[in-house]
C-alpha cells in the first residue's frame, strides 16, 4: 500500500510475513506511518495485540482486511441509508 503524508511524500507500507516501511521503519518498531495505517486504515483497535505484532501470519491478515471490508460496507450502507 502507498501512503501520502501531509507533506506530499509518498511511503510504501507493506503488511505481511513482515512489515516494512520505504522511510525505514517497521522493521525492529512500528513507525508513525505502519501504525496510522493499522489504526486509521485497517481500523485494528489500540487495545488489540495485532497492533504490536512486526509480522502476520495469513489468518491474522484475512482477519485485518475481512474487518476493514465490513467496515467500508457498513459506512456505505449507513451513507446510503442517510442519502435516501
Amino acid at each position: 500500500m502507498t501512503l501520502e503524508a501531509s507533506n506530499g511524500k509518498k511511503y510504501k507500507i507493506q503488511f505481511g510475513s513482515e512489515c516494512s516501511c520505504s522511510c525505514g521503519g517497521g522493521r525492529t518498531e512500528h513507525c508513525v506511518h505502519t501504525i496510522y495505517t493499522m489504526l486509521k486504515i485497517f481500523k485494528i483497535d489500540e487495545g488489540d495485540p495485532l497492533l504490536f505484532q512486526l509480522a502476520f501470519t495469513d489468518t491474522e491478515i484475512d482477519k485485518i482486511l475481512t474487518r476493514r471490508q465490513e467496515d467500508t460496507l457498513r459506512n456505505r450502507d449507513r451513507l446510503n441509508s442517510f442519502l435516501d
